[in-house]
Formats: C-alpha cells, sequence, structure tokens
C-alpha cells in the first residue's frame, strides 16, 4: 500500500494505491468515513438516513471506491447503509473497525459481513483499544483471519 502526496498549488490530494495480485493497479483519491452515517449517541443526529443514502450515491457517482466505517458507527447501522447501497458487483475497499472483545473475532467479523450484505471486508481494525481488555489476544486473532484470506489487511487505530 503507498500513500503518495501531490504537492501542488491546489488543496491537498492524497492519492492510495493498492497493488493487486497478477494484473492491475486500482488508484483512489478519498476514502470516504462513515461515522456520520448513522446517527448514534447524541452525534450526527441533524442527518437522515435519506441525506447518508444521497450521499453515498453522490460519492460512488464521483468514483469513490474505498470506505471506512466501523461497527459502534450507529450500533452497526453506518455498516448496514454501506451494504444497502453499495452494489455487490462493485469493487470496493471496505476497512471496518471493531472494539476490543472476548467474543470470537471471526464472528464478529461475520456480523459486519452480514452487515454489509457480503461486501468482503479488506481491512479491519482494532478500534481503540484500552487497558481496561486485554486487547493482545485480537491481534492473535486478526493475524488469524488474515492468514485465513477472510481480511487483506490488519491494523490498530486511535492508540
Amino acid at each position: 500500500m503507498f500513500y503518495t502526496r501531490h504537492l501542488t498549488t491546489e488543496p491537498l490530494r492524497l492519492q492510495l494505491t493498492e497493488r493487486r495480485p497478477a494484473s492491475y493497479v486500482i488508484a483512489m483519491e478519498i476514502e470516504l468515513g462513515t461515522w456520520q452515517l448513522a446517527p448514534s449517541d447524541g452525534f450526527w443526529t441533524d442527518q437522515s438516513s435519506e441525506q447518508s443514502a444521497s450521499l453515498l450515491r453522490h460519492a460512488l457517482a464521483l468514483g469513490i471506491r474505498s470506505f471506512d466505517t466501523a461497527q459502534s458507527y450507529g450500533h452497526g447501522r453506518a455498516e448496514q447503509m454501506l451494504g444497502s447501497i453499495l452494489p455487490p458487483s462493485g469493487d470496493f475497499l471496505i476497512s471496518t473497525k471493531f472494539m476490543p472483545t472476548t467474543k470470537n473475532l471471526k464472528q464478529v467479523l461475520q456480523k459486519s459481513i452480514s452487515r454489509l450484505k457480503g461486501l468482503p471486508v479488506n481491512r479491519l481494525y482494532l478500534h481503540w483499544p484500552s487497558s481496561r481488555l486485554d486487547w493482545k489476544k485480537n491481534l492473535f486473532e486478526l493475524q488469524k483471519l488474515k492468514e485465513e484470506g477472510l481480511i487483506r489487511k490488519t491494523g490498530v487505530c486511535n492508540l
């Protein structure tokens, strides 16, 4: 994965290039975050589901193919929104996140995939690790999911 910053007088433009096995390269300029798509817990409460769906459709029309979501965004509603709007035949990069858990991580991933209506999760991140839970086990489980081919990339965010 390569991140490049194009230095021009125009606004900042980031380009993400991911190499695919044996054939082609996909370049995406923007990864759309989806926290705001699913109001909950006092955040984004003035945005309707129709507005969120419209925003996603507009992003697709502009060629955005990369989306960042999390199980905690709207208690799973952001993943559901992506699953209901993105066409199943599309070539998308979907990153999702899970909170540190003592549950079986494969089942946690399967719930995300179900909410995404079968769209593949390319990157799975441990979201907001805390000292209250031994999340190191989750890191080993992430690696196992990658080795099994269920996800392509792993990571930790918001340390």
